[in-house]
C-alpha cells in the first residue's frame, strides 16, 4: 500500500495518514501501537474488508484501490486469497456445526466436495479440533471458537492471513 489515508469522520481526523507498507510473500510482520492508533483499521484494509479514503492498495498482487476508486471485482478476487481473524471469534462463526463453519469459505470459493473434505479434515487436525467436528461452536470456549476460525483460514489455503488481536 502507498500513501494510504483513512478517516471515520470525513477527513477531520486521520486514523491512518500516509501509510506505506509492503509485505513480501512468506514475511511475517507485527503492527504494534496504542489503543485507537489505527491497527484494526489497517488490518481491515489489508484484509480487504475496508477501503481507504485515498492512496493505493494492492492485495496479493491485485490492485484493488487507487485514487478514490474501488475495483469491486479486484477486491473480490483478492479476498479469495486472504484469511482474517479478529478479536471476537464468535463474530466470525456463521453456522451451528464446526465442520460446516470450516466449509463455509470453501463453499464460497466453489471448491469441489473432495477438496473440501480433505482440507476440512487437515485444517481441523492442524488446530486439534477433529473431535469437535460435529459440535456446535456456540457451546465452545472462546479459545476453541478461535481455533475453528483459524481452521477456516487454513482450509481455504489463504496466501495472506491477517490476525487482529486473535487471543
Amino acid at each position: 500500500m502507498q500513501k494510504v489515508r483513512f478517516s471515520y469522520d470525513g477527513g477531520k481526523t486521520w486514523i491512518l495518514d500516509g501509510i506505506d507498507l509492503e509485505i513480501a510473500y512468506g514475511q511475517r510482520i507485527a503492527i504494534i501501537g496504542k489503543n485507537g492508533s489505527g491497527k484494526s483499521t489497517l488490518a481491515k484494509i489489508i484484509a480487504g474488508l475496508s477501503s481507504p479514503d485515498s492512496g493505493i492498495v494492492t492485495l496479493c498482487g491485485i490492485k484493488v484501490f487507487e485514487a478514490n476508486n474501488v475495483d469491486s471485482k479486484a477486491y473480490q478476487k483478492a479476498r479469495e486469497s486472504i484469511g482474517a481473524l479478529f478479536q471476537s471469534p464468535e463474530d466470525q462463526i456463521v453456522t451451528t456445526v464446526v465442520e460446516d463453519d470450516v466449509a463455509f469459505g470453501l463453499e464460497n470459493l466453489c471448491a469441489s466436495k473432495e477438496f473440501m473434505k480433505q482440507n476440512i479434515s487437515n485444517a481441523l487436525r492442524a488446530v486439534n479440533m477433529e473431535n469437535h467436528r460435529f459440535s456446535d461452536p456456540s457451546n465452545m470456549s472462546g479459545g476453541q471458537q478461535q481455533r475453528v476460525a483459524i481452521a477456516s483460514s487454513i482450509a481455504t489455503k489463504s496466501k495472506l492471513l491477517v490476525l487482529d488481536e486473535p487471543t
